[in-house]
């Protein structure tokens, strides 16, 4: 758990790495360096995941991890053929994005 977040690792990290590398890369060329100024994703901080809720509150997590804990999970496959940028913000105390105006940048065949 995140403190904001409560999450499923992907692994292994090393193998989605260039996949992250070159989303960061298609942002910056469809945005321009004026517009998305986000630093390249360092390997040594980067952790895939898949969000299953966000924390908006201050509250005890205890409950959510103990319930986390007892799950039994297997290994999922997953491949990526598209990728679209949509605006992600936390303006209103919770995560955002606006998936009406997508903007495509690119297939991922050669991810």
């Amino acid at each position: 758990m995140h403190p904001e977040a409560v999450y499923l690792k992907a692994h292994p990290a090393a193998v989605l790495y260039p996949l992250r590398l070159k989303m960061h890369e298609a942002a910056l060329s469809a945005l321009g360096p004026e517009r998305f100024t986000e630093p390249t994703p360092d390997r040594t901080r980067f952790l895939p995941h898949a969000s299953i809720g966000y924390i908006n509150r201050d509250g005890d997590t205890d409950p959510i991890a103990a319930a986390l804990s007892k799950l039994t999970t297997r290994a999922v496959d997953t491949t990526f053929t598209k990728a679209d940028l949509l605006e992600f913000h936390r303006d209103n105390r919770m995560y955002e994005w606006n998936s009406a105006t997508p903007i495509p940048i690119g297939e991922l065949a050669d991810a």
